[in-house]
C-alpha cells in the first residue's frame, strides 16, 4: 500500500491490485467516517433517529423524528418541529436538530410539501397553496405530532431556516389564539349566557363580572367553559423562532371581536427572530430590522431600537394605544431558573427576543453560533434542557457546546471518499472485456508552461467565470422556472445558468483556438479529446456511468441503512430520492450533461507536455474553481472586513446564497472530469459521471418542486 502510495494515484490505476486498494482504502474511509458521525448524530447511542413519512392530505410528508432512547408514554417531553428553506429538504437541518435531540427533546425535522421526499397535496391546509402565507406541510405535521403520546402538548415549539420561517410563522398563526382567556370568556358569557357588555368592561377581569351576572348553575357551567378554554390555549404552539427572516404576521398585532367590539390583540406565543448581521437581502439586514417601525411595534420598544439578545416581555393593548414593552435582559444573565419576570413572561406568552449572530445567509444553519441561540430560545421558552430546568439537581448542557461540525465534517470526508472512489471503480470496469469499447487512445498534450494560447485562454476562462457567478447571482434561470418539464425551483436554474454561461464560454475558447492555431499546430479538438466516437462506445461509456451512479447509489443507501448517513457537506447533499427524482434527473441530465462536455474539455486541453500530472491536474482544478472563489472573497472577505473595522454592518456586493454548493461541487467535478479523461482517453466518461452526480444531487435535496402533483403521472414522470 505504502509502494502504491509513493507511485501517486495515476500509477496506482495501471495494475489491478492497486485499482482494488485504492477502492478499498476509499471505501474504508466511507465507512469509518460514515460510523463516526452516527455516533455523534445519535449522541453515542442516546438519542434514537427514524426517518418517517406520514399521509395529512393526500401526499406523503417526509421527515426525521429524533427521540431519547428509553421514552414511552408516560414521557412528556417538550417537542420542536423544524423546517427548511427554500432550495434544499429538512436534512440540512441535522446540526439544529442534533443539538437539541442530545439535550433531550423530541425534534420532528420537515420537508416542505414538494421538497426533498416529501410529495406535493393539490391542496396544502387551509386551502392554501404557495406564497407566503402558506404552511406547506408544517401544519400537517403539527397536528401528526400531537398524536405523539410521549410528547408534552403544552410544549411544542417551532423553528425554520429562510422560507422555513415564512411556514411557520404560517402555521403557528393558524394555531396560535389571538385571543386571551379573558376575551374567550367575555365572549363565551356573550355567546352562552346572553350577557351584553360595554368596551371598557371587556378590559375587566372576566371572573369577577362572572360572579356578579351568572346565577349558581351558570358559574358551574362557565367554570367548565374556563377549563376547556385554559387547556385550549395550553396546548397551543408555545414557541417560534424564525431564522433568517422576517417575513410573515405572526408577531403583529390584529383586530379581534370581543363582545362585539374590535379590539387589537397579539399572538399568545413566545418568540422572535434570529437574523445574521450579514445575512443578504436588505429585508433581513438586522441593523434595519432593529430599527424598522414595524419591529419597534412588535417589541413595544416605543421610539427606541430593539436590543439584541434581549428578552422582553410584551404587555397587552388596552385601546389602539401601542403598550410599552417591559425590558427583562441579557440572553446571557436571565433564566427562568433564576428570574421570576423571564419565567411569568414565558408562562404568560408574552416572551419576545431578537438574535443577531455574525453569520449570514446560507451560514446559519452551518454556524455554532446561530444553533446555541437556537438551543438557548427552546431551552428557555421550553424550559427544558437535560431535564426540567424547574429541578434544582438538573445541570443543562451548555448550549455553546456543539458537536454537529464535526459530523458534518465527517460526512463531507465520506462524500470526498465517494468521488475518489469512482475512479479506481471505473478503472477496473475500463479493464474487463465489457467495457474495453469505452477505452480509447490518450493523446499527446498539446499545451506547455510556456504555451500562450494556453494563458490567454485561462485568463480569458477565470474572467468569464467571474462574470458568470456575479451575473447569475442577480439575475438567474428565471424562465425555467415557468417549465413544467424542468420543475425544481429557481435555486437551481441559478446553478444551470452558470454552468451553461461558463459552457458557451468554453467552447468559444476552444473554437478561437482551433481556428487561430489549429492549422499551424495540427491539432483536432474532436480527436484530441476523441469526442466522435462510435455511437456503440458512446452507448457502453453512458452504461458504464450509470453503473457508477447505480455503485454511488447503493452506497449511499448502505449507508443510510446501516449508519442513517448519506453523503453530505453543508448545501452539496448526495441522499435517497424518490422514483420521479430518477426521472427528473434524465430530464435535467438533457441540459447539464453538454456543459460538462464543454468544461471537460477546458480542463484537459490545459495538459501539458512538460508539467507532471498531478501538479497540472491541480493547477487546472484552480482555473476552474478561480472565478467563483475570486468573487466570493470579495464579496464576504470586504464585507467581514469593514464589520471587524468599523464595527459597522453591511451586505456583500454579490450574494452567494443560491450558488454556494458551487463552492464546494466545482473543484470535486473539475477532478473527476480530468480523472475519468485520462483513464477512458475521452471526454464522454467524465461528462456522464458528472451529470449523473450533479443531477442526483439536485434532484435529491437541493431544491424543491412545486409542480409534481401526486397522482399526475404526466407530471411526474415526463414533466408535461
Amino acid at each position: 500500500m505504502g509502494k502504491a502510495k509513493r507511485r501517486g494515484l495515476g500509477e496506482s490505476l495501471k495494475t489491478s491490485r492497486g485499482r482494488w486498494g485504492l477502492l478499498g482504502i476509499f471505501v474504508a474511509v466511507i465507512v469509518v467516517s460514515s460510523f463516526c458521525a452516527s455516533m455523534l448524530s445519535t449522541d453515542f447511542g442516546r438519542v434514537n433517529i427514524k426517518d418517517l413519512s406520514f399521509d395529512s392530505e393526500g401526499a406523503l410528508i417526509s421527515a426525521t423524528l429524533y427521540t431519547p432512547v428509553g421514552i414511552n408514554v408516560k414521557s412528556k417531553l417538550p417537542a420542536v418541529i423544524i423546517t427548511h428553506g427554500i432550495g434544499c429538504a429538512h436534512n440540512v437541518q441535522n446540526g439544529t436538530a442534533e443539538e437539541l435531540a442530545r439535550r433531550g427533546f423530541i425534534v420532528l425535522s420537515v420537508s416542505a410539501y414538494g421538497s426533498g421526499l416529501s410529495e406535493t397535496a393539490d391542496t396544502v391546509e387551509a386551502g392554501k397553496r404557495g406564497g407566503n402565507d402558506c404552511p406547506q406541510g408544517v401544519y400537517d405535521a403539527l397536528r401528526y405530532l400531537r398524536t405523539l403520546k410521549y410528547v408534552d402538548q403544552t410544549r411544542i415549539g417551532m423553528t425554520g431556516h429562510s422560507q422555513g420561517s415564512r411556514r411557520i410563522f404560517a402555521a403557528a398563526a393558524l394555531d396560535a389564539s389571538y385571543y386571551t382567556l379573558n376575551d374567550m370568556l367575555i365572549n363565551a358569557m356573550c355567546d352562552t349566557f346572553g350577557q351584553r357588555f360595554s368596551k371598557a368592561e371587556i378590559s375587566m377581569d372576566a371572573d369577577a363580572l362572572a360572579k356578579v351576572r351568572l346565577s349558581a348553575d351558570q358559574l358551574k357551567y362557565y367554570e367548565k367553559i374556563k377549563a376547556d378554554a385554559k387547556a385550549y390555549l395550553a396546548t397551543r404552539v408555545k414557541a417560534v423562532l424564525g431564522v433568517g427572516d422576517r417575513t410573515g404576521t405572526l408577531y403583529d398585532p390584529r383586530k379581534v371581536t370581543v363582545a362585539g367590539y374590535e379590539v387589537i390583540r397579539t399572538a399568545q406565543v413566545d418568540g422572535g427572530f434570529l437574523i445574521g448581521i450579514f445575512n443578504e437581502g436588505t429585508a433581513g439586514l438586522a441593523s434595519s430590522n432593529l430599527v424598522s417601525e414595524q419591529m419597534k411595534t412588535i417589541y413595544q420598544t416605543g421610539k427606541d431600537a430593539v436590543k439584541p439578545q434581549t428578552w422582553y416581555s410584551i404587555a397587552p393593548y388596552v385601546g389602539d394605544v401601542v403598550p410599552a414593552s417591559e425590558l427583562l435582559g441579557s440572553v446571557k444573565d436571565l433564566s427562568v431558573r433564576s428570574s421570576p419576570g423571564l419565567n411569568n413572561a414565558i408562562e404568560g406568552r408574552r416572551a419576545r427576543i431578537f438574535f443577531t449572530p455574525s453569520d449570514h445567509h446560507t451560514q446559519n444553519f452551518l454556524s455554532p453560533e446561530t444553533t446555541s441561540y437556537i438551543v438557548k430560545f427552546f431551552e428557555q421558552t421550553l424550559s427544558y434542557n437535560n431535564g426540567e430546568l424547574g429541578v434544582p439537581s438538573i445541570a443543562p448542557i451548555d448550549a455553546g457546546r456543539s458537536r454537529f461540525m464535526l459530523r458534518e465534517s465527517l460526512n463531507g470526508i465520506a462524500m470526498l471518499a465517494l468521488f475518489a472512489a469512482l475512479i479506481p471503480l471505473a478503472a477496473i470496469l475500463l479493464a474487463t472485456s465489457f467495457f474495453a469499447d469505452c477505452k480509447f487512445e490518450l493523446a499527446e498534450p498539446v499545451s506547455r508552461k510556456r504555451s500562450a494560447s494556453f494563458w490567454v485562454s485561462a485568463a480569458v476562462m477565470v474572467a468569464l467565470c467571474c462574470w458568470a457567478i456575479a451575473w447569475v447571482n442577480q439575475n438567474g434561470l428565471t424562465f425555467m422556472y415557468q417549465l413544467k418539464f424542468f420543475s425544481l425551483d429557481f435555486t437551481v436554474n441559478i446553478v444551470i445558468a452558470y454552468m451553461l454561461l461558463t459552457a458557451i464560454g468554453s467552447a468559444l475558447i476552444l473554437v478561437t483556438n482551433s481556428l487561430i492555431s489549429g492549422k499551424r499546430t495540427g491539432v483536432k479538438y474532436l480527436e484530441l479529446f476523441n469526442v466522435k466516437a462510435k455511437p456503440r462506445a458512446i452507448a457502453k461509456t453512458f452504461l458504464l456511468a450509470a453503473v457508477l451512479f447505480v455503485c454511488a447509489y447503493a452506497s449511499m443507501s448502505t449507508l443510510k441503512f446501516v449508519f442513517n448517513e448519506d453523503y453530505r457537506f453543508w448545501t452539496a447533499v448526495l441522499t435517497k430520492m424518490n422514483p420521479p427524482g430518477f426521472m427528473l434527473m434524465l430530464r435535467y441530465g438533457l441540459i447539464i450533461f453538454p456543459t460538462f462536455l464543454a468544461s471537460g474539455a477546458m480542463i484537459n486541453f490545459g495538459r501539458m507536455k512538460d508539467m507532471g500530472e498531478g501538479r497540472n491536474t491541480v493547477l487546472n482544478i484552480v482555473l476552474t474553481c478561480i472565478g467563483p472563489y475570486l468573487v466570493f472573497i470579495a464579496s464576504y472577505g470586504l464585507m467581514y472586513l469593514n464589520y471587524y473595522t468599523t464595527g459597522v454592518s453591511s451586505l456583500p456586493w454579490n450574494n452567494f446564497v443560491t450558488t454556494i454548493t458551487l463552492l464546494l461541487t466545482l473543484p470535486l467535478t473539475a477532478f473527476l472530469s480530468r480523472r475519468m479523461y485520462t483513464l477512458s482517453g475521452s471526454l464522454w466518461l467524465g461528462a456522464f459521471a458528472n451529470t449523473a452526480l450533479v443531477t442526483w444531487m439536485f434532484c435529491s435535496s437541493m431544491s424543491s418542486s412545486f409542480l409534481y402533483l401526486i397522482g399526475d403521472n404526466a407530471t411526474k414522470w415526463l414533466g408535461i
